[in-house]
């Protein structure tokens, strides 16, 4: 069983000192079901799933005295655990993704040939350019749905909808593009 000194014995956790004994106890309980819950996030890495059990504790540690129902403890450590693993899922750099030969995503365009010479067009070319501008935000720039309505000045549900139809039509260029196999 994990205790909170362990936890923090490699970072130290000065906001964790600051707190009293009893709600110490009460985080330090639940130390082992935080690591059980983030451990699936990092991909089984210890040291990460460490970092994410400190971060967890740092922030709960910040208002640990505002909760009364010893209950009330592990749902609201749950929540906030998921928050710190999102937060840490999308301030990772995400690793470029294959597409073929040696190949990555950002030349993927590249590979998209109508006359088989390695001169095609580029698929988003195919795009109107409200559904490309909606694209390139929602996929290339990683943007939520809701800061590509608030960049674009447009309703979530325009966003959403345009990003669908950008993907239906990207999916029909790029298959009309695709050299044929043979």
């Amino acid at each position: 069983m994990a205790v909170l000194s362990e936890i923090c014995v490699e970072v130290e956790c000065p906001e964790l000192s600051g707190i009293d004994a009893d709600a110490l106890e009460l985080l330090g309980a639940h130390v082992d079901a935080l690591t059980r819950l983030l451990s699936p996030w990092t991909l089984d890495d210890r040291a990460t799933t460490a970092e994410l059990v400190r971060e967890t504790l740092r922030r709960a540690s910040m208002s640990v005295e505002s909760i009364t129902d010893p209950a009330a403890v592990w749902p609201w450590l749950r929540t906030l655990a998921s928050r710190v693993a999102i937060d840490h899922r999308r301030s990772t750099p995400r690793p470029t993704q294959a597409v073929g030969r040696g190949e990555t995503a950002e030349g993927a365009h590249a590979t998209v040939r109508g006359d088989g010479t390695g001169h095609g067009e580029d698929p988003a070319v195919a795009l109107e350019p409200e559904h490309r501008r909606v694209a390139i935000e929602l996929f290339a720039r990683g943007r939520t749905v809701a800061q590509v309505a608030r960049v674009l000045g447009m309703a979530e549900e325009d966003v959403s909808r345009r990003g669908y139809e950008a993907l239906r039509a990207l999916r029909a260029a790029v298959r009309d593009h695709a050299p044929a196999d043979g």
